[in-house]
């Protein structure tokens, strides 16, 4: 009976095959480039693909699948050989020799005068064959086209587990992929595989990559992180763990202002009535600014008896902010100067 290291062997000998034959095709001059060439090594990629596929069936039916390989494998798509072969260099170096062995053969007919009944049907079975060839080629590549068309062109953040980021993460990963009607099962969990690292990534390792099993991978991310009350537990203490400054920085202030503003947002999309917050989150912000930069939010402040206003607070870290910046650049030219 084999066993899975063999298997496991033989994968890697399977591998290394066709590495090799990517590295020859890409050393080999295009004179060599002949259509029984391509054919020749496109039978070798498909037989050596099916075998890989048999055995990796084969492997899932082992109950130990720890191994490297397991997920390693799970990345290679054996359909998309857009990089190992390049299509448009292919079909020019095809188109090409087939336009110097239709020159010479109108020279040959004109010379033969249909007299060699033998090399016209030999010729015309080439001809067969390079329309064939050339309809492939340019079928597979439309097919490469389209599913670069499919997928997603913005740029989605790795997710690393943080409650902080998992909004939106699952928004834009909604929007662009999940709904996606262009993309397969299968194509939407080898994305989402690719965008989760740490936690979540082990999460979800176990699963294979296939048609029937990204739903489940969705749901288990889901439920673990579409957690209302840790989402905001994780914004409240972003504000509340903002560090003191000691001395007055365009970019501590700058950090109070925005995570404020975002965590303060993000609260709000929770759907959390933060109208009556104003004066508690003033207050506590307030003591993280030092004393000078302190004195001068007092001073700002047309009605210092009153409730003290959140947006009114945020405009003057701002302005502050903006200040420093400003002064410390003309700082800056004046020592270059």
């Amino acid at each position: 009976m084999t066993t899975m290291e063999d298997l496991l062997a033989t994968q890697q000998q399977i591998i290394e095959a066709i590495d090799k034959i990517y590295i020859n095709f890409k050393k080999d001059g295009a004179e060599r480039k002949t259509p029984d060439y391509l054919r020749r090594r496109l039978e070798n990629l498909k037989q050596y693909f099916t075998e890989f596929h048999n055995n990796h069936m084969n492997l899932l039916s082992f109950e130990d699948q720890s191994h490297s390989f397991f997920n390693e494998a799970q990345d290679i798509d054996l359909n998309l050989i857009s990089e190992k072969w390049e299509f448009e260099d292919i079909l020019k170096t095809l188109k090409m020799r087939w336009t110097a062995i239709d020159s010479l053969h109108w020279e040959l007919d004109n010379e033969l005068n249909g007299s060699n009944a033998q090399y016209e049907e030999q010729f015309t079975s080439y001809e067969k064959y390079y329309k064939k060839l050339k309809r492939d080629i340019n079928q597979k590549m439309w097919s490469v086209a389209h599913i670069e068309k499919s997928t997603p062109k913005i740029e989605i953040a790795t997710f690393e587990g943080s409650y902080t980021d998992w909004v939106s993460f699952k928004d834009l990963f909604t929007e662009t992929v999940h709904n996606n009607p262009s993309l397969s099962s299968a194509q939407k969990m080898q994305f989402l595989k690719s965008k989760v690292k740490g936690e979540p990534e082990r999460l979800i390792q176990h699963l294979r990559i296939s048609s029937s099993n990204y739903a489940l991978c969705w749901d288990i991310l889901n439920h673990r992180y579409d957690n209302k009350r840790r989402i905001f537990l994780s914004h409240l203490k972003n504000i509340f763990n903002i560090p003191a400054i000691q001395q007055k920085s365009a970019n501590h202030l700058k950090r109070i202002h925005d995570t404020t503003y975002e965590s303060v947002n993000a609260i709000k999309n929770l759907a959390v009535d933060v109208s009556t917050w104003d004066p508690f989150l003033v207050c506590i912000l307030a003591e993280k600014l030092d004393s000078e930069t302190n004195d001068d939010y007092m001073d700002s402040l047309k009605s210092p008896r009153e409730l003290p206003v959140l947006r009114e607070f945020l405009q003057f870290l701002e302005n502050k902010f903006m200040s420093l910046e400003i002064s410390r650049k003309k700082q800056d030219n004046s020592k270059t100067s």
